[in-house]
């Protein structure tokens, strides 16, 4: 009988099980993500709330700029668009929970398929 390694699985992509936030959060870059000037450069930095009443969340993002540098800016994540936030990340701190719930999200497990979905794109 052959006996599997670890590394004998190197090769083959396994897909990270989502919580309901990460999909429903990846689901609305995707949809916005080319309204950016340098779509492949869009990271997240940090999920903080989701609110459910408006079905959006409030997201750190960081991007490549038209000049070539990296922004950081907070940014409402909503189904049909990504928009700058008129409310700050001190002011989503303080909101109580009965507004929008703490999220489930893992950043590095979002930007790992944020980075798929742009090599599928070509944009890298």
């Amino acid at each position: 009988d052959e006996q599997y390694t670890p590394s004998s699985y190197q090769n083959e992509t396994v897909s990270p099980v989502l919580t309901s936030d990460e999909d429903r959060l990846l689901k609305y870059i995707k949809n916005s993500v080319d309204s950016f000037k340098n779509p492949s450069s869009v990271r997240v930095v940090e999920v903080y709330a989701y609110d459910e009443e408006h079905d959006m969340f409030y997201v750190e993002i960081s991007a490549e700029n038209s000049l070539g540098g990296t922004t950081k800016e907070l940014y409402q994540v909503e189904e049909d668009g990504i928009y700058k936030s008129v409310t700050s990340v001190d002011t989503i701190k303080k909101i109580p929970l009965s507004f929008g719930n703490a999220c489930s999200c893992d950043v590095a497990t979002l930007n790992a398929l944020l980075k798929e979905y742009y090599d599928d794109m070509g944009w890298n």
